[in-house]
């Protein structure tokens, strides 16, 4: 075939077969050089060289042919045809090769040739070659790319798809290749091309080679053209149109990017994809698609039509195709499989049933989709991807992720159910992949099953590893048991992963479980209410794992961080915090870190972990290499790192902070609640000072000062705090306590035994008994019966209830079986104690400050039954019995408090039982008086009267009962007669707001006193 006259005459394009990418598709040179798909007058200047083989002849030059080449022929070649095809080639068997005598003296170019190949056999087209040593090879039969240098050949670009320039198997395949070359004196950049854009794409292969060897080596060189195989068959590798170029030769597109339109109402698949006409189906416009369009689809259910095809391309860098819901979450798909979809976005679709795979695609991305009860939500797998914006709810596992350089982020992944084998937010393998910004929540645990639910999870008894990996910035709470499970012990080839700027909250077992991995980074997270561990590492032998643990926040988080086994980290500059004030860390064991410092977080119970401008956190971090926060703020602000996932960002103005104090050391608990707040924390910037604290407390009632204590009726309670500093400017800070109703204000054990060994006071004590505990009828009722032999003892679990109170009651009957009968039969190992004596009873409490005991000896000698009472009410203990006082001592403190000890009834602390009957045991949290252990003592719950008197208006009372509980809590609303005002409480009560709380304590007796609106004129 004729290729190119002399002198600028006509260009001939005859084969049919040859319009692949000449005839079909344009080329264009970067210089002014254009070939058209037509006889076209061109200019010749950036042809180098060229070579038709219509001439027969190769040693000698094409006269005919501008820039002729030559060649020299090594084993068996000739020119000539094959029906298949209608020009002249040369034709090549095994073994043999022709080398152009001509070198390419640019340091850019590009070596186009059309290839006629039977059954994929070996061939090879070498470029910059100079020597059998030196050049660069590759396989149009495989789309593989080499440099040999020196003899040593060494493959480039191992790592691209070989499936859109390899050529495909055909008899024969006859495809146009062009390969660039460009040494730019920092690397040589080899691109190949095949077919232009038959398959949507112009150059689908590129490498560079940054050796410096080989950047001043390769600066041109000569073309061979080569058969490698050993085969037997004839001239099953042929080349043709052999043209040199400057410059890089490319294709122009048939057509500018633009929009595709699918509905599923108003489409049909023979419509040419418009607004108006619009296609049926995603597979149509997919079919018609170009990289760089839009395929917009309509509302509807699309089945599952997203799947690509491996012999195009559909988007390309810079030219992304785009396959975007028009109304977001309103196109439903079953399922999507990106892979072939290099450069593909899908977004906003809504997709069920199966899961969206992206296949080991290259920057696919799957964005704004919301993902529902499939499986697995998304199996990010490929090269470059991202995965943005999604929502996934109820699967069984949320993400894994895979392959190389994925980007996962701002992902929200809600309620994992468990169907089959094993339940993970997020599983990784691979390299160099960010998972951040991700909101993990929702959970519950009766909906997973026999699962394992682990935040983040990697293994590599599959085989492979993870390495080079960044979780920042991640958020996961409710039910899992592992924030990570990465194990690593199989090949232990896992290394480099860091973790930072992430909340784990809420672990049902460990924040991080790190087992035989290698250098794991553990910066700046919070770890909050861990229920076993915080970050643990460990390894077997000869794989221990490694790491560093720096800047964390382990609050609430058992024993924060350890290393057990073959294990090897370093750890410093963390916080450590319990908020418990009776369970502190031992500075000698963490000597590296802050302990038992409250970090001040903005608002716990919110999920607002940012510290406040007070916090010890601040500026007391090491510098570590990272600039931004979970909210990504710039570390560090001030003089130093803080610690946590929040750098501080203070200002010039105050910031209110409320932090507080009761007995169960939390937000929620049983009426009346008894709450001692403190503000001394707010903040007051540099050179400026607090001066008012003014509080709201939310059920009515307000007060003032930097501690105020107060006692909360049930409900829900938003106590505000507002200070104001000495320029008048105010802050404002919440803390939300909720207060359950009590039927038994202040009664935190009853145990009546008419249900066995339960617990009826309402506040559902766990009370373990054995099978062989017995109990007895009596006059009143039933008994526990305890002996030496079966019936031992049993015994409450603790809670905060029962110990670490300023004020207790224990009251109980017990008839003793021999009148000389003395044993222990309530006791909280060392914190307090209750025994009966031969002749009497005896008591003992350990408080903060002090270890008292009392005793009343002589008071009683027989086997009657008998009621004993204990009371202490900060001051003194008083012991009472059959309702009368016997002994008073006095003490003061907070008793202690001993959350591992149970306590204990009817058997003393070795094991010795007492022989006898108990009943009506009962635990308060306040002293009570004699009246009301009169009370207690007879079995009643009568409770105290409340007397309520208005003059001139009425009195609504919440709840309204004849007689009330001791400690239960009464709301009063005044609502005066037309005409007047209300002034003040009057009797029990004082105060002049109209809506009171009053605490029943005692028989009350309140009056509420109202006035005239407009007092009367004086008389004239």
């Amino acid at each position: 075939m004729r290729f190119l006259s002399h002198n600028g005459r006509t260009v001939r394009f005859l084969s049919l077969a040859l319009c692949i990418c000449f005839l079909c598709y344009p080329i264009a040179i970067a210089s002014p050089v254009s070939f058209a798909s037509t006889d076209t007058e061109i200019s010749p200047p950036d042809i180098l060289y060229q070579e038709d083989f219509e001439d027969g002849d190769i040693a000698l030059a094409d006269p005919g042919l501008d820039g002729g080449m030559t060649w020299t022929s090594h084993g068996s070649t000739e020119t000539g045809s094959v029906k298949s095809y209608e020009s002249r080639i040369i034709m090549l068997n095994a073994g043999a090769y022709i080398l152009s005598q001509q070198a390419v003296n640019r340091q850019e170019f590009t070596v186009s040739f059309t290839i006629i190949n039977w059954y994929n056999t070996d061939a090879r087209v070498m470029v910059a070659w100079q020597d059998e040593r030196n050049y660069y090879s590759f396989s149009p039969t495989t789309g593989q790319l080499w440099r040999v240098m020196d003899g040593v050949e060494e493959e480039l670009g191992k790592e691209i798809p070989k499936r859109l320039i390899g050529s495909p198997r055909m008899n024969p395949s006859v495809n146009r290749y062009k390969i660039y070359f460009n040494n730019d004196g920092k690397s040589v950049t080899i691109t190949v091309d095949r077919d232009g854009y038959e398959n949507r794409k112009d150059y689908e292969l590129t490498c560079t080679d940054q050796n410096r060897k080989a950047v001043s080596r390769f600066k041109g060189g000569r073309i061979k053209l080569a058969r490698v195989d050993k085969g037997t068959s004839r001239y099953w590798v042929n080349f043709d149109n052999v043209l040199v170029t400057g410059g890089k030769l490319e294709a122009e597109p048939p057509r500018t990017p633009g929009k595709l339109y699918v509905s599923q109402t108003r489409g049909d698949d023979s419509f040419d994809g418009t607004e108006e006409k619009p296609f049926k189906t995603i597979s149509k416009a997919l079919e018609s698609s170009w990289p760089g369009d839009e395929i917009i689809v309509d509302d509807g259910d699309y089945g599952d039509q997203v799947k690509f095809a491996s012999n195009r391309a559909y988007g390309d860098e810079g030219k992304r195709l785009i396959i975007r819901a028009q109304n977001r979450h309103k196109a439903r798909i079953f399922g999507a499989n990106l892979k072939y979809g290099d450069y593909v976005t899908l977004d906003g679709f809504e997709i069920t049933e199966k899961s969206l795979d992206m296949g080991g695609s290259t920057a696919a991305e799957v964005i704004n989709c919301y993902i529902h009860d499939a499986g697995v939500g998304i199996r990010a797998h490929g090269t470059n991807g991202r995965v943005a914006g999604n929502y996934l709810y109820r699967i069984s596992i949320g993400m894994t992720v895979s392959g190389t350089n994925m980007l996962v982020e701002n992902n929200e992944l809600e309620r994992l159910v468990w169907t089959s084998g094993d339940s993970d937010y997020f599983r990784f393998f691979g390299e160099g992949h960010i998972i951040r910004g991700n909101y993990m929540h929702g959970t519950k645990q009766e909906e997973i099953g026999k699962a394992h639910v682990d935040g983040f999870q990697t293994f590599d008894n599959n085989g492979e590893y993870a390495r080079h990996i960044i979780i920042e910035g991640n958020f996961i709470e409710d039910f899992y048991h592992q924030g990570l499970m990465g194990s690593g012990s199989y090949y232990y080839h896992s290394y480099d992963i860091t973790f930072r700027n992430n909340i784990f909250k809420d672990a049902a077992a460990w924040g991080m479980c790190i087992s035989a991995l290698k250098d794991v980074k553990v910066y700046n997270n919070l770890f909050i209410n861990m229920k076993q561990h915080g970050v643990g590492f460990r390894g077997p032998e000869g794989k221990p794992a490694t790491g560093e643990v720096r800047n964390n926040i382990f609050y609430n988080a058992r024993n924060c961080y350890f290393g057990i086994g073959n294990s090897s980290y370093n750890a410093s500059n963390n916080l450590l915090f319990n908020s418990d004030p009776y369970n502190k860390y031992a500075q000698e064991k963490f000597p590296n870190d802050i302990v038992n410092q409250d970090p001040l977080f903005m608002d716990v119970a919110g999920n607002d972990f940012r510290l406040h401008p007070n916090s010890p956190a601040i500026d007391a971090g090491i510098a570590l290499d990272f600039d931004s926060d979970f909210a990504g703020n710039k570390r560090p602000s001030g003089s130093g790192w803080d610690i946590g996932p929040y750098e501080v960002q203070k200002g010039d103005l105050p910031v209110a902070y409320i932090t507080y104090s009761n007995v169960v050391s939390g937000t929620t608990g049983y009426a009346p609640f008894k709450i001692t707040l403190d503000g001394t924390l707010s903040y007051a910037p540099q050179g400026k000072r607090i001066v008012s604290y003014e509080w709201d407390f939310g059920d009515g009632k307000t007060g003032s000062g930097p501690v105020p204590t107060h006692i909360f009726p049930a409900g829900k309670h938003t106590v505000e705090l507002t200070v104001t500093d000495d320029s008048g400017n105010t802050s404002t800070a919440t803390r939300e306590f909720k207060v359950l109703p009590a039927d038994y204000p202040n009664l935190y054990l009853y145990l009546p035994f008419d249900r066995d060994a339960a617990d009826t006071s309402g506040k559902n004590m766990t009370v373990v008994s054995g099978d062989k505990t017995r109990f007895e009828k009596t006059d009143t009722g039933r008994a526990i019966r305890f002996d030496n032999k079966e019936s031992r003892g049993i015994s409450v679990n603790h809670s905060d209830y029962l110990d670490g109170l300023d004020q207790i009651t224990i009251a109980f009957m017990a008839k003793k079986d021999s009148k000389n009968t003395a044993a222990t039969v309530i006791h909280k190992h060392t914190i307090y104690s209750v025994g009966i004596t031969a002749s009497g009873f005896s008591a003992a409490i350990n408080t903060e400050t002090e270890s008292k005991k009392i005793s009343a000896e002589k008071v009683e000698n027989d086997t009657n039954w008998h009621h004993y009472a204990i009371t202490y009410n900060g001051s003194e203990i008083i012991a009472y019995l059959d309702g009368e006082e016997y002994a008073r001592v006095k003490c003061s403190g907070k008793i202690k408090r001993d959350a591992s000890r149970a306590v204990v009834i009817g058997r003393n602390p070795w094991g010795d039982s007492f022989e006898g009957l108990m009943d009506e045991i009962r635990i308060y949290d306040r002293a009570l008086n004699q009246d009301e252990i009169k009370h207690v003592m007879k079995g009643e719950h009568t409770g105290y009267r409340l007397m309520v008197l208005a003059v001139n208006g009425y009195v609504t009372v919440s709840p309204e009962k004849d007689h009330y509980m001791p400690g239960e809590t009464v709301e009063l609303i005044v609502h005066p007669a037309q005409g007047y005002t209300f002034k003040s409480w009057v009797g029990d009560l004082s105060g002049d707001s109209p809506r009171e709380i009053i605490v029943m304590d005692g028989n009350k007796a309140v009056g509420a006193a109202c006035e005239p609106t407009d007092p009367p004129g004086d008389i004239q």
